[in-house]
């Protein structure tokens, strides 16, 4: 063994009695907030913005960047969890963020407490607030952290209690969730995390945890001791760590400065660990004798970073603007799935990932240099005084402390008690000072588990990494490899600087049947609802494939023709095509799947049911899988399996509005409607009259061809809840029409062309041929194709030109359809004068709309 370890040991036995269970509850929080003002009913669209080194797309969010100075008592819904050692609170209403989070101990708040609601214009959308821990996922931040979530909890059979909190996010249409789990006998707080693709495209997706910690001159970032470098954002310059001796970020370190400590920052800074080998970092108040510690394993989560706003004038600014009395911050991130932002990973379609976090406080320890999930160690030596600290998320009994040299001799060795609450701190003179230079450390249990090692690494004195380079023109690159990859992470990267498109273009100029670039063109003219030219390229690389009669090794393309036959409503089509991307097995899932959901579209559920039995075991695991199985059960009225699968979904899935709404539809099958109204009871609580969520969940059954199970959600809707919005009316209308009742399937498309269009915008592909449909039913109806070309503009400017103009036609008195049209002539066809003669019509119809 080159370095030396120190090992801690601990036996199970408790030192005290059992802990009891975790204390869950929920109550109201009254905070002094800033109050933001109502957000927009003005759509923005994608016009080059920036936000975190990824393209900034508005839409089909609704921006909120007008703030007040208005200040009042606001209360909020607050959710909270304590045990013996940490007190825990969640505010759903705020993105579902942690609020705080304190050690009972030293009643230390080792993430940023707040006392007041205080946004700033630093979010995606506009409105975002400071402290706590923020969920940010596809993106960095993500777009909806001030907007409420879905939340629910649990206790659990162990005696531990969860918050969950989670969301379906509509720009990409992916599900996210963060369980939080306390312990009766634990100190760390548990994260479990899950991610649900729900489409039929891959997708770029990182998850940054987003912890804020006060911050003041005695605050120093703790990365583990084998870290020499960190990194910027989009990864242009290197910092050496913890001593900086460059320039980075626009300092001048070249004289040597330690970066860890945040009283050396003067201006806005990030560093990213470049570190893929350590599963643990943290920081620490040298002056509180307090921290906190982030452990995940590294080869899911290898994230680590830290921003602060600096303590020059800027950072002064900033904490003026984002508190009142709390004072400076410093974030602690950790990502999974990525290691810098803009970096992602990709997800595939249907695909469900879920992983864990843990943090915990520490205390009295003067820093750390080694941590797992089940302890946190430090140990410093000078002059030959060896200072040992040691802190545990358990009881464990008579733990044994060693320190060892290199060699393997042992300079120390005690047994003690340890515990959350009785943390291990000692010195000890060493007999041979030279000893301390590699010494080591180790915490065991008395039944000879090693729950913490330390070690001294050696200097790798690693080079500085290469810095990453734009991408050049696509004439310039020799290979379609390069063109290849080049447009690969183009897209994974959101880029806001180039396009991937013309990288696969110049590989077809070259090789006009090269199956890659054909398959990468299509799906990418899928994601832009551009169905006919995606098929297009689909065949032609189905084509390439296939020659020769050949059946090819991967499915890829025949899985995404499938899915632009099914969009073009060719269903006789879509299913061959999935019929064929079954033979490879990295598509038979997915591909499996769509073809059970043709036979539920064309009533087939026996058939269905046939398909969905071929599935793997493994594949029940997807909730949606079983509620397609429920819903198939429910139809062929087998209340029996309807009610397996319903529930097996809903055990599951603890946030999904669709597993609740399977439950509810089969308890409707024994035609009891008290049973059928306590089923919805939770469905009604979980999606919060949220427009979004009841047309996500009408649109899962609308796909299937299920218009009765549709209509009852939306009936709901349009019945039950405040004035309903034209979309609601425009799919309940639609979802009329295809039941047959065509009378007042009319009578509802007029209804919605007489509600004034509001917040919620279009944003499926699946509304473009609803909205289309009440344009033919009703020719005076302004309303559909005004909101037809919001749906369309970020993918199709030129049709929603088209659909702006006809809504123009239809009324030429709405504000918002010239303001539109300006946009578009101006950024889409370049035309100055017509842009400015229609958004001067736009403001003389509405001169109070900034």
């Amino acid at each position: 063994m080159k370095a030396t370890l120190i090992r801690a040991v601990v036996c199970g036995a408790a030192l005290s009695a059992a802990a009891g269970p975790v204390h869950l509850w929920e109550t109201n929080l009254v905070i002094p907030t800033y109050l933001a003002a109502p957000p927009s009913p003005v759509p923005r669209f994608y016009d080059g913005r920036t936000y975190q080194g990824a393209k900034a797309t508005f839409y089909p969010y609704p921006v909120q960047d007008v703030l007040t100075d208005i200040k009042t008592n606001k209360s909020y819904k607050a959710l909270f969890l304590e045990n013996d050692y940490l007190q825990i609170s969640v505010i759903p209403e705020l993105g579902g963020r942690i609020w705080s989070a304190m050690d009972k101990a030293n009643g230390y708040d080792f993430f940023y407490r707040q006392h007041v609601v205080k946004p700033a214009l630093i979010g995606m959308l506009g409105a975002w607030i400071s402290g706590g821990v923020e969920w940010n996922v596809p993106h960095h931040h993500r777009a909806s952290s001030f907007m409420p979530v879905d939340y629910t909890t649990t206790t659990n059979a162990d005696g531990s209690a969860t918050i969950w909190v989670g969301e379906i996010e509509l720009r990409h249409r992916m599900k996210w969730l963060v369980g939080m789990t306390l312990y009766p006998d634990r100190s760390y707080l548990e994260l479990t995390c899950k991610v649900f693709n729900r489409t039929p495209f891959a997708w770029p997706m990182l998850f940054w945890i987003n912890p804020a910690v006060h911050a003041n001159t005695n605050y120093q970032v703790l990365f583990p001791p084998g870290t020499e470098w960190t990194v910027q954002h989009s990864k242009p310059e290197f910092a050496s760590w913890p001593i900086a001796r460059q320039n980075y970020g626009g300092s001048d370190y070249t004289r040597g400065v330690d970066i860890s400590w945040w009283k050396n920052h003067d201006t806005p800074k990030s560093f990213f660990a470049w570190n893929y080998e350590d599963d643990w970092f943290g920081g620490y108040d040298h002056g509180r004798q307090a921290g906190v510690i982030h452990w995940a394993g590294h080869h899911v989560a290898p994230g680590k970073k830290f921003f602060e706003w600096g303590n020059g004038p800027e950072g002064e600014m900033w904490t003026k603007i984002l508190t009142d009395d709390d004072g400076p911050y410093l974030e602690l991130m950790a990502g999974a799935w990525s290691d810098n932002q803009p970096d992602y990973s990709w997800i595939q379609p249907g695909e469900t990932r879920e992983w864990k976090h843990w943090w915990y406080p520490i205390r009295n320890m003067g820093g750390v240099k080694a941590a797992t999930r089940d302890a946190a160690a430090n140990l410093e030596v000078t002059n030959g005084v060896v200072k040992v600290a040691v802190n545990a998320t358990a009881k464990y009994p008579d733990a044994r402390f060693f320190c060892f040299t290199p060699r393997m001799k042992v300079v120390f060795e005690k047994t003690n008690s340890i515990g959350p609450a009785k943390p291990f701190v000692t010195q000890f003179t060493l007999e041979h000072p030279e000893d301390g230079a590699e010494l080591g450390l180790v915490l065991r249990t008395c039944d000879g588990k090693d729950l913490v090692k330390l070690g001294t690494p050696q200097p790798r004195n690693t080079p500085m990494p290469k810095p990453v380079e734009k991408p050049k023109s696509p004439k310039d690159y020799a290979s379609t490899d390069e063109l290849y990859f080049t447009g690969q992470r183009i897209e994974q990267l959101y880029s806001p600087s180039f396009e991937a498109a013309p990288y696969y273009e110049e590989i077809l100029r070259r090789d006009p049947g090269d199956y890659r670039a054909n398959t990468a063109m299509g799906v990418l003219l899928c994601k832009q609802w551009r169905w006919n030219e995606a098929a297009k390229f689909l065949s032609n690389a189905v084509a390439r494939a296939t020659a020769n009669y050949i059946r090819p090794a991967t499915g890829e393309a025949f899985y995404h023709l499938g899915v632009a036959r099914k969009a073009q409503s060719r269903l006789d089509d879509a299913f061959e095509a999935f019929q064929k991307a079954t033979w490879d097995v990295a598509w038979r899932l997915r591909a499996d799947l769509a073809i059970a959901e043709i036979h539920v579209a064309r009533r087939e559920f026996q058939a269905a049911r046939g398909r969905l039995a071929h599935l793997p075991p493994d594949a029940v695991v997807d909730f949606r899988t079983a509620c397609l199985r429920a819903a198939v059960s429910r139809h062929l009225n087998d209340r029996g399996e309807a009610q397996k699968w319903a529930s097996l979904a809903d055990a599951g899935e603890p946030l999904s509005p669709l597993t609740r709404y399977e439950v509810a539809l089969e308890r409707r099958m024994a035609e009891t409607d008290e049973l059928y109204r306590s089923a919805m009871t939770p469905v009604e609580r979980m999606m919060r009259e949220e427009v979004q969520a009841h047309l996500e969940l009408a649109v899962e059954y609308e796909n299937l061809g299920l218009w009765d199970d549709a209509w009852n959600l939306l009936y709901e809707v349009a019945t039950k809840y405040r004035q309903p919005t034209p979309l609601v009316l425009y799919h309940y209308a639609y979802c009329e029409e295809k039941k047959g009742r065509h009378e007042e399937a009319t009578r509802v498309f007029k209804e919605a062309s007489q509600q004034k269009p509001d917040l919620h915008f279009p944003c499926r592909f699946e509304e473009e041929p609803i909205l289309r449909r009440a344009m033919a039913i009703n020719p005076h109806d302004a309303n559909a194709p005004y909101l037809l070309g919001c749906l369309l503009y970020d993918n199709q400017p030129e049709n929603a030109v088209k659909a702006w103009e006809e809504a123009r036609m239809r009324d030429n008195k709405f504000a918002l359809t010239h303001r539109n049209l300006a946009l578009a002539y101006a950024q889409h066809e370049k035309n100055i004068p017509k842009a400015i003669a229609s958004l001067e019509k736009a403001i003389a119809l509405d001169p109070n709309e900034p």
